[in-house]
């Protein structure tokens, strides 16, 4: 698991990741998602929350499976083809009121995007 006092999760952290046959547990205290920081990600599981999150960087979780997102409800921006070929949005999404950016491409080809999508 990643400690519980980290604040951010740099960029390429888990790229490319295969083969993990665990849940990773992100701790809450996570307010930043930087580029590319599980692009391609195939290999984990298990259901996070970015309640924190306030930032995810472009590519962040481009082409992502078998991580389930809960919320990204406070975030105030999300880069360009952040969730792009994504799979593992849960059945509703909330968004922040606050939020100021959604970029191109965000959620471009993404499968899963929630019926439910609201704002906090």
């Amino acid at each position: 698991n990643i400690p519980s006092k980290a604040v951010n999760i740099k960029a390429f952290a888990f790229c490319n990741c295969s083969g993990f046959d665990g849940i990773l547990t992100l701790p809450y205290s996570i307010t930043r998602i930087y580029y590319h920081t599980f692009y391609n990600c195939k290999g984990l599981k298990g259901e996070i929350s970015l309640y924190r999150a306030t930032q995810i960087d472009s590519y962040a979780f481009v082409y992502c499976s078998g991580i389930q997102i809960s919320s990204i409800s406070n975030a105030k921006y999300i880069g360009s083809y952040a969730f792009c070929n994504y799979s593992g949005l849960n059945d509703s999404l909330s968004l922040s009121d606050e939020i100021n950016i959604i970029n191109e491409y965000t959620f471009y080809g993404c499968t899963g995007i929630p019926k439910n999508i609201s704002s906090t």
